[in-house]
């Protein structure tokens, strides 16, 4: 759902309205925790936080090949970009919305690039800076996809099995 700027507690009560209402438990809701939304980790108990510049995850897959290339990520963001893009490719995604504006949505997504790898030699996204000059506005469609992507790299738990004595 798409909103326009509002305040800190109408923010809150509709996420937990969402959520409530699409059976979504918290440990399934990501947020972002850099700037102003740093506040919302009191009122969102178990949502993950989601901190764009923070470090990548250590992710092991299962792959069919016999080595693994392993990417260095400039930043959490970088890397769930990656994810996203990765996904996109697969089409193991989609969105349900019908009230988007696909042609924003498409837009954003095309915004999804490889920039430069930094000094460091890490690979990093196109930045917000360079994508909000090429649009004209931000990319808020495709921040939430990339976070959406940070579930894709998280550590799956499994439920230990019941067993009877």
């Amino acid at each position: 759902r798409v909103v326009d700027k509002c305040e800190a507690d109408e923010v809150t009560e509709l996420i937990k309205a969402l959520a409530e209402k699409h059976h979504v438990p918290r440990s399934n809701i990501a947020y972002d925790a850099d700037g102003l939304g740093s506040y919302l980790r009191g009122y969102l108990r178990g949502a993950k936080p989601f901190n764009n510049g923070g470090s990548p995850l250590a992710v092991v897959r299962k792959s069919s090949k016999k080595y693994e290339i392993k990417i260095n990520y400039k930043n959490l963001k970088s890397q769930c970009g990656y994810e996203l893009a990765r996904v996109i490719r697969q089409g193991e995604c989609g969105i349900e919305d019908k009230n988007l504006d696909k042609n924003a949505v498409k837009q954003e997504l095309e915004q999804l690039q490889s920039h430069a790898l930094d000094t460091e030699g890490r690979v990093q996204l196109k930045p917000k800076k360079l994508i909000k000059r090429d649009i004209g506005r931000s990319p808020d469609h495709l921040d939430a996809l990339i976070m959406r992507a940070y579930f894709n790299l998280l550590p799956k738990y499994r439920k230990a099995k019941a067993t009877t004595a």
